[in-house]
């Protein structure tokens, strides 16, 4: 059917009255939905109804145009097909994902059918989340991405959940160890944890990379390692194995000291056998690492420095309290920087997706090679 202007005071013959003249809106815009229903909307002047005619049929042209009975969806069933059309997911984005469905969004938008969903209604939600400022933009930024898949299945025309106020939080700093302060660690920490610790600060691997290596993935002749998979560990349930973060493997480069390490480990063990494990044999679960073993040795060493500094030894190395296993990556950044690694370089030990990424995480470690560009440049000017 043709859309069309109608006029519900006066007959064709513009002098004839309607029952309804003088009642409610006169103009009416009629037109067809995508799916071949009728559709109607009321206006006070002719002008306004063949403004949202053209409208209409702009949209439909460039697509964007939504049926009327798209937004009747509920979020709850939304959020499965959602997930499950979803396929490009890393194992461990879909963890998280899945987890942040079933206990925060699921609850609160479930039974919302996505129509509804208002950006006061998303605001008002995200100021009643009793988390921290950094979990509530995850949470927010979850709900975001959901909601953006939404506008492009046609199901809303704009994302409700865009240029939301979140709460403001400050940054967790990166902590950069000394190898004073690693050796300290890695010489308090149970020995069987030892090489896993001076991996993890020289080759910048994350802890889900590092537990899952196996004794085939060690090319210890060549000085390398290579990495293919990460573990990520679901709350009572089993791990699920998948590609790094970035999903491609890498090759790391390994020490000399840490190559001895691993040969000796190595040793013992058959080539699909992992490379570190637990003192009963299993996979070292990261949590339980950092409550049982790594957060011990940081509270010991800090212990045997204030012993050293009540003797009078000023010298004895420290570890700032609350450190994160994921600081001893940040601190392999920091030491491939002093080492003249190149930005490209470090990305590839990395394993960030592309150098900007690397740059933007550690911007301020590469302040020095400013430094030594300004010394090269005096020296070339003094020269000539």
């Amino acid at each position: 059917m043709v859309a069309r202007i109608e006029d519900r005071w006066f007959k064709k013959d513009k002098r004839t009255k309607r029952p309804r003249y003088g009642k409610g809106l006169r103009w009416v815009a009629v037109w067809d939905d995508l799916d071949g229903v009728e559709r109607t909307k009321s206006f006070r002047t002719k002008d306004q109804a063949q403004a949202h005619l053209e409208k209409v049929t702009a949209d439909k042209s460039t697509g964007t145009y939504i049926n009327a009975t798209s937004g009747n969806a509920f979020v709850g069933d939304l959020l499965d097909q959602w997930a499950a059309a979803s396929l490009h997911w890393q194992p461990s984005t879909r963890v998280a994902a899945e987890s942040d469905i079933k206990a925060h969004l699921r609850p609160h938008w479930g039974d919302w059918t996505i129509g509804a969903v208002r950006k006061r209604d998303v605001q008002d939600w995200v100021a009643q989340m009793q988390q921290a400022p950094r979990t509530v933009g995850t949470i927010h930024g979850r709900f975001l991405t959901f909601l953006n898949w939404c506008v492009e299945e046609g199901l809303i025309a704009k994302n409700p959940a865009s240029r939301v106020n979140l709460p403001k939080g400050r940054a967790r700093e990166h902590w950069f160890l000394t190898i004073e302060q690693v050796t300290a660690l890695a010489n308090t920490v149970h020995e069987r944890y030892r090489p896993l610790i001076w991996l993890l600060a020289t080759c910048g691997l994350r802890i889900g990379e590092a537990v899952e290596l196996r004794v085939k993935d060690l090319q210890l002749e060549r000085g390398r390692i290579r990495v293919e998979r990460a573990v990520v560990f679901v709350r009572g349930g089993s791990p699920v194995v998948g590609p790094p973060k970035s999903g491609r493997a890498r090759t790391v480069s390994v020490t000399m000291k840490l190559s001895r390490m691993l040969g000796e480990l190595a040793k013992r063990r058959g080539p699909n056998e992992l490379v570190f494990t637990t003192v009963r044999g299993l996979q070292i679960r990261p949590n339980n690492f950092k409550r049982r073993d790594f957060d011990s040795a940081v509270a010991a060493v800090n212990a045997a420095a204030a012993l050293a500094v009540a003797k009078g030894d000023k010298d004895a190395p420290t570890i700032p309290e609350g450190l994160w296993v994921h600081d001893l990556r940040h601190t392999a950044a920091s030491w491939l920087v002093r080492s003249g690694a190149s930005v490209k370089a470090v990305q590839r030990m990395l394993g960030h997706a592309t150098a900007a990424i690397t740059l933007d995480t550690y911007a301020g470690l590469f302040d020095q090679d400013l430094d030594d560009v300004a010394s090269r440049m005096e020296a070339l000017l003094e020269a000539a």
